[in-house]
């Protein structure tokens, strides 16, 4: 049981984070690429993934422990010739499996890029 808080009122029990995977939803008309720093038992090293427009992909390296925090660096490939590539953030701490999402805002604008995360 959890101890009283001095209100009268025992707190909450939180549940335990869990570990997952995380997943890139690509919702752009680009591919877009992720990488982020995994490290484990076996060290350090660079995790890449590609996702092509319009699926879902995993771009953890497997499932990942829970409380682990990553930060994924995600790139719009834009071609050269249509302008600069677009980049994205997504700070995460694991929780079971997790979605990231990205889409345009203005379909016409990759600079609306905007990226959520979800379970």
């Amino acid at each position: 049981m959890a101890p009283d808080d001095g209100n009268g009122d025992s707190p909450v029990d939180e549940e335990p984070l869990q570990a997952g995977e995380i997943r890139l939803a690509n919702q752009t008309n680009y591919d877009m690429e992720s990488a982020y720093l995994h490290v484990d038992e076996d060290g350090e090293r660079i995790v890449r993934a590609v996702v092509v427009p319009g699926t879902e992909a995993i771009i953890s390296d497997g499932e990942l422990s829970a409380g682990t925090q990553v930060e994924f660096d995600l790139v719009l490939q834009i071609p050269t010739s249509e302008g600069l590539r677009v980049r994205r953030k997504a700070k995460i701490v694991v929780d079971g499996d997790i979605i990231v999402t990205a889409v345009l805002v203005d379909e016409l604008d990759p600079f609306s890029l905007a990226v959520s995360t979800g379970l």
